[in-house]
């Protein structure tokens, strides 16, 4: 299997599937600049774009004693 976009959202996001070692694949949600989070099934890829779609950008850390401190950028997150 070849990397192959599932879905194409607005402002240039998309979905797509890629394989990994042996048979095993990833979905992907990609901005415009780069991979932003990979999922193990495309059902929770499809819930994270239809989620940012409807609401934009939203935050997932935990707060620290009440308080959100600002996440540095990492690479692509699996969930």
């Amino acid at each position: 299997m070849m990397t192959e976009i599932i879905e194409e959202h607005a402002h240039g996001v998309r979905l797509f599937a890629s394989p990994v070692d042996g048979d095993e694949v990833r979905y992907h949600y990609e901005g415009l600049m780069d991979r932003i989070k990979s999922f193990y099934t495309p059902d929770k890829a499809r819930l994270f774009a239809d989620v940012q779609t409807a609401v934009g950008d939203f935050r997932e850390e935990k707060p620290v004693n009440g308080v959100y401190y600002p996440l540095l950028h990492s690479p692509a997150k699996m969930c």
